[in-house]
């Protein structure tokens, strides 16, 4: 009796330890993590997030387009070039005008004049104040000038009586673009000037035009040259005494590209090259 239980209990035994390690392993199963599933969870975490910055970068383009698009309208507020700085600021003449050299034949002779009766103009018998000639004073009209001299002569004169309140045109001579030479107030009567200085004594020239904004031509610049010859000689006037308006008042006039032939000296010489005949 004693060797049959002995002989059940180990096989009972054995039995029971198995069913422990069964258990003991489902245990242990639960209360361990499961690896592969937390690394698949990450590998979709990771595999999502380069998805959200990717669509960044569609959005870029669109942004650095809108500063290129910009500059456009900067460019279309450039200022112009100032093609009309010429007008506002005036250079001097870049090539000088040289005349010919004169033919002394005796005294220099008076240029042949347009009447005032031939520009048509109106009679004037009041209002002059005598005076006695010392120098020759050259002006322009400050008004762009090309043709219609005798037209300009009658508007000038009206302009001068009636606007300005004097007895008629202020200037004794006017040479147009050709060079020819109409006669404006009688010589012997004194000028008029809207400047700071006292005309009594001057024989007044002016030029047609406006030299801070045109070119002198040689035609003109000869028209000058002849009469303050003449008039120099007539009126026993030394050609150093032929100065330009700005050299007595505040203003521009005769302008930038008629003044230089005056402050080099040019007019002054020509002249007293005009007067040698006398030395011949």
């Amino acid at each position: 009796m004693q060797r049959k239980s002995v002989g059940k209990a180990w096989i009972v035994v054995p039995i029971l330890s198995l069913v422990a390690g069964v258990v003991a392993a489902l245990l242990l199963k639960d209360m361990l993590p499961m690896p592969h599933t937390a690394l698949g969870s990450e590998a979709q975490t990771v595999t999502l997030v380069p998805s959200t910055p990717s669509a960044q970068p569609i959005s870029t383009p669109t942004a650095t387009a809108t500063p290129s698009a910009t500059p456009s309208p900067t460019a279309t507020q450039v200022p112009p070039t100032p093609t009309s700085t010429a007008t506002f600021t005036p250079t001097p003449t870049s090539t000088p005008i040289i005349l010919p050299a004169p033919e002394l034949h005796g005294p220099p002779q008076k240029p042949a004049v347009i009447s005032r009766a031939e520009w048509g103009s109106v009679d004037t018998t009041e209002g002059y104040i005598p005076h006695t000639l010392d120098r020759i004073t050259v002006h322009h009209d400050g008004s762009e000038f090309y043709s219609g001299a005798a037209a300009r002569m009658r508007s000038l004169q009206s302009w001068s009586r009636r606007v300005r309140g004097w007895v008629d045109i202020p200037y004794h001579f006017l040479i147009d673009r050709e060079g020819y030479v109409y006669e404006g107030r009688p010589l012997e009567f004194a000028g008029d000037t809207a400047t700071e200085y006292d005309p009594t004594g001057h024989a007044l020239i002016t030029v047609m035009g406006n030299y801070n904004i045109q070119e002198i031509n040689q035609a003109q610049l000869a028209s000058v040259v002849d009469l303050a010859s003449w008039l120099c000689h007539e009126y026993s006037i030394p050609p150093q005494m032929i100065q330009g308006h700005r050299d007595y008042a505040a203003t521009s006039c005769p302008g930038a590209n008629l003044y230089p032939y005056f402050a080099n000296g040019y007019i002054a010489n020509a002249v007293q090259e005009r007067l040698r005949f006398e030395e011949q």
